[in-house]
């Protein structure tokens, strides 16, 4: 470098480091899994291990009550235990397809072979490029909305008891109290966004965790465990349906991507 460039050269901004992103996916058991995606990282639940898993019974943690929370105590934990700039939850066997490729044309989310080709393309470095790109765009990450005409409630219950429901809106109404009819949106809204899968700014998943927890052990308090061990999962799938309506509320710039089911 010659004396005449050297000032030019010191007087360049320093670089900006990229924005940290880490989705957390979560495992209860042995799957196919690309364990070179430093920006997915796996997190066993109810007692599975795997070398360089995460666990969600480490720090502080709910991790005892994933028979009723399910994939939501890995964002509890995420949510007590981690930092990063950018913050996910996704499923061992259900993978968002940020790229844009055949399956941005289907109808809806699609299937696909559980195999590590497919894996390795739906965690490639061109997924994360792609991801980072949106997110310059966009404060939350989804996967493509799932069609429940004729509304929201009517979908969730004809599949699982009642009870938790009524005292979900219930629970609701308290904490929205400034959101006359807060209930309304589940009974008018024919689609949701599910899985409790999610990419988004932190200051806005530390909001959301809050509310989502705020909600969810307030109706556990009230109905405990008094089903069969499906209809025990009811927190997690309260959960699937707070986060379209927490995004309702609150409405962060979002967007909808393929959500791929392995198998």
């Amino acid at each position: 470098m010659s004396a005449r460039q050297a000032p030019f050269a010191a007087a360049l901004p320093p670089a900006v480091a990229a924005p940290s992103i880490k989705i957390y996916q979560t495992f209860h058991k042995d799957h196919v899994h690309n364990a070179q995606a430093e920006w997915l990282r796996p997190v066993g639940v109810g007692g599975y291990t795997h070398e360089g898993f995460e666990s969600d019974a480490q720090g502080d943690n709910i991790a005892a009550l994933n028979p009723a929370y399910c994939e939501l105590t890995v964002q509890y934990w995420a949510w007590k235990n981690t930092r990063s700039d950018y913050v996910g939850l996704c499923h061992y066997r259900r993978l968002m397809n940020f790229v844009v490729d055949q399956s941005w044309l289907a109808a809806g989310n699609s299937s696909v072979a559980p195999d590590q080709a497919m894996v390795d393309y739906l965690t490639s470095p061109a997924q994360l490029q792609r991801l980072q790109a949106l997110l310059t765009q966009y404060d939350v990450v989804v996967p493509r909305q799932v069609r429940t005409v004729p509304s929201i409630e009517h979908q969730y219950l004809a599949c699982v008891e009642r009870a938790p429901w009524e005292a979900f809106l219930r629970v609701l109404r308290l904490v929205y109290s400034q959101h006359a009819g807060v209930e309304d949106y589940f009974r008018l809204a024919p689609q949701a966004p599910m899985w409790n899968m999610f990419v988004m700014r932190r200051d806005l998943f530390e909001a959301y965790s809050r509310e989502l927890f705020l909600v969810l052990d307030a109706v556990y308090e009230q109905i405990g465990m008094p089903y069969d061990t499906y209809q025990n999962r009811y927190p997690g799938f309260l959960g699937e349906r707070f986060l379209g309506l927490w995004l309702h509320l609150n409405r962060p710039r979002t967007c909808e991507v393929p959500m791929l089911h392995l198998g």
